[in-house]
């Protein structure tokens, strides 16, 4: 799971890009960390709802058919039938709010990264623009059509999606902290870890529900395995680019400050990062077998 969540909040778009937007330095490193307090209290409407329905369902001896009935059937328990309508809203409301960035993400980067680069590199702003509010409403219809399909994945939604992600998620992971800690890569890396990330893990993913990791035939090895293995491959690969590169002598790169914002870092940053760290520990030991887990 640390590489997931290595892969969701420090590479994804959605989220860097909010980081990349600020002021100076010090304003980014103050969002990022207060980011990472309010992430903390994420595992409480993440994980803990489904420990709660496992508990309750368990004790009634009802069962739930699929993960992802698991929150509905809990709330439909817990919650009061007059603020319901309530909660809808607000359910509905986080609902978009998530949507719209990740469709924000999709218009920029088809937008700067596909149209600009590749199709039209003269392209004055309002065209940008206005190509932008178009791919977001084919994105936007494409996602609504096939949205509702993905709930009949018998793994269940999230667990799904979690894995799809990885089949690109991953190699970008491993080419952001490639270039993060080996500065002496050749330029074809990114590609190569790319291509080899897709085929090894698209194998994976149209293989594994054929056996399993336990043996026999039966059950699938969880892709969460085939992510533990192939992250550390492919910075080892990276690495080996980096000292066969080097070897050869090929110039080191160094990052160069180009003066386009402040580069001065907060002051607490490092003892808030520590404070952080120990907190979710802490939250970790609390509910782990060591606290009321027990």
């Amino acid at each position: 799971m640390v590489f997931l969540g290595f892969q969701s909040w420090c590479t994804h778009q959605s989220f860097i890009q909010r980081v990349l937007a600020a002021e100076n330095l010090k304003e980014a490193q103050k969002g990022a960390l207060y980011c990472a307090f309010l992430k903390i209290l994420g595992f409480m409407f993440l994980a803990l709802p489904g420990v709660i329905a496992y508990a309750i369902f368990n004790i009634e001896g009802t069962q739930v058919s699929m993960m992802d009935d698991a929150y509905p059937a809990l709330i439909t328990r817990v919650v009061p039938q007059p603020v319901m309508g309530f909660f809808a809203a607000v359910m509905f409301g986080a609902i978009l709010s998530s949507f719209n960035s990740v469709l924000n993400s999709v218009n920029t980067m088809f937008t700067m990264d596909i149209y600009k680069e590749f199709i039209n590199k003269n392209a004055s702003e309002s065209k940008l623009v206005s190509v932008g509010k178009n791919i977001g409403i084919v994105f936007a219809i494409f996602s609504v059509i096939v949205g509702p399909m993905v709930y009949f994945f018998p793994a269940g939604l999230k667990t799904f999606l979690d894995s799809f992600v990885m089949l690109v998620g991953l190699p970008v992971l491993s080419g952001v902290f490639g270039g993060f800690f080996f500065n002496c890569l050749p330029k074809y890396s990114a590609r190569f870890i790319m291509v080899f990330h897709i085929i090894c893990y698209g194998g994976f993913m149209l293989l594994s529900p054929s056996y399993s990791l336990f043996g026999g035939n039966e059950g699938s090895i969880h892709y969460l395995y085939a992510v533990s293995i192939l992250w550390p491959l492919e910075m080892l690969i990276m690495y080996l680019m980096h000292r066969r590169n080097k070897s050869k002598g090929a110039e080191v790169w160094v990052q160069q400050d180009v003066g386009a914002v402040d580069l001065t870092p907060w002051k607490y940053s490092k003892l808030v990062s520590v404070i952080v760290i120990v907190c979710v520990l802490l939250v970790y030991l609390a509910f782990s077998p060591l606290g009321i887990g027990a």
